[in-house]
């Protein structure tokens, strides 16, 4: 397969205003014009005794040089006999932005730990260009009566 032409960086295509703490409605525009919103459906995975990060003994599984396990490694199945109790392509999915309380009944008291994941591509354009993710939470407004 021959290789694909390195894609322009998103901030030559559009102009991009810097993300600003408290306030980035204008970036989330750009980031919804160049193509890139993230919102919508993502897997999920309910781990109310946090056994996705802590292993047997309460120690972070990504304390470690190498980390073997824990939910963020996303791993697959080597062969048909390991074992695996996590699998987050047949997790079910909820709605980001949005909380779990009110998507699924089940978690409306629900107030542990709830691991997302949602694959997507992104083809790093030079070695020194940084890429920033940035997690909001949903804000309401309260409305008048």
């Amino acid at each position: 397969m021959p290789p694909t032409p390195a894609s322009p960086r998103l901030c030559d295509l559009l102009p991009c205003p810097a993300p600003r703490p408290g306030g980035g409605a204008r970036h989330a525009q750009w980031l919804r014009a160049a193509g890139l919103d993230l919102n919508g459906p993502w897997h999920v995975i309910i781990d109310p005794y946090e056994t996705g990060y802590y292993d047997y003994r309460r120690q972070p599984l990504d304390a470690a040089p190498e980390p073997k396990g824990g939910y963020f490694l996303d791993q697959k199945p080597a062969s048909r006999s390991e074992l695996l109790e996590y699998n987050f392509d047949q997790s079910p999915v909820l709605n980001v932005p949005g909380d779990w309380n009110s998507q699924n009944e089940r978690l409306y008291y629900y107030e542990g730990s709830i691991w997302y994941r949602r694959l997507f591509d992104y083809r790093a354009t030079a070695a020194d260009h940084r890429l920033f993710l940035s997690f909001a939470r949903p804000t309401t407004r309260p409305t008048s009566t």
